[in-house]
């Protein structure tokens, strides 16, 4: 398991207390991916809610 500790330390100034944050994670292959679904499929915008990010969210409690 990767420790994202540092990387949450890093944007703390960011953070609200009571505000659910999305930290999210892509790949160079998957963004690649996903702009050119985008290019060539005029549809696919309309169903990006469904990126192909991984997206982690958490509270920061310092």
């Amino acid at each position: 398991m990767a420790d994202l500790s540092g990387i949450i330390e890093l944007h703390r100034e960011h953070y609200r207390k009571g505000v659910l944050n999305n930290l999210f994670f892509t790949t160079l292959h998957l963004r690649e991916y996903h702009y050119q679904k985008q290019k060539n499929n005029a549809f696919y915008h309309i169903q990006a809610i469904n990126l192909p990010f991984q997206n982690f969210e958490f509270n920061y409690l310092p």
